[in-house]
């Protein structure tokens, strides 16, 4: 071993402790550039599957209610490959845990001849609607959750000042909500 090699193992070892240091200061650095990177991959994943499979949509228009022409128009335009309208209402909801007061529910409709052709749902627990159930819904999984509900439960909701009990088919999330 030369002259100049001893006094670079003397020097670190007299510099340990900083050498130390700046070991653990890289691993950290990697570590933190690992994780990061595997979010952001994951992140995209998540992204490309939500387009792909629940085929969100890139664009929301809020209508009247008279006006479902448009609707049938958007499919027309240049670039667009589907386009679907929904009627959402805000109704009073019976709250689940105090039957006396009520909560302010979201209700979406869905289509009558099979699953959305833009921002679909991704069913969590249960079923989704089909024939079989008539009178039911789906409703949000944290909602359903918080609540303690789930399929074969039921909710009470005020449309147009009338109750109306509904079975709950299932639960889901969305991208949209």
């Amino acid at each position: 071993m030369s002259i100049l090699q001893r006094k670079i193992l003397r020097d670190m070892w007299r510099s340990r402790l900083l050498f130390g240091a700046i070991i653990i200061l890289l691993a950290t650095g990697i570590t933190m550039f690992v994780a990061l990177y595997s979010a952001f991959q994951d992140l995209t994943e998540s992204e490309e599957s939500t387009y792909e499979t629940l085929k969100f949509a890139d664009v929301f228009y809020k209508l009247t209610p008279s006006a479902s022409l448009p609707v049938g128009l958007a499919t027309q335009v240049e670039g667009v490959e589907s386009a679907e309208g929904r009627i959402v209402q805000d109704v009073p909801m019976r709250r689940p845990d105090s039957p006396g007061s009520n909560v302010l529910a979201r209700v979406i409709s869905l289509p009558d001849d099979g699953r959305p052709s833009v921002n679909d749902i991704a069913i969590r627990r249960g079923d989704y609607l089909d024939d079989f159930f008539i009178e039911a819904v789906i409703i949000d999984d944290k909602f359903a959750e918080h609540y303690g509900l789930g399929p074969g439960d039921s909710v009470s909701l005020v449309v147009l000042g009338r109750e109306t009990v509904l079975e709950i088919a299932g639960t889901f999330t969305s991208p949209e909500y």
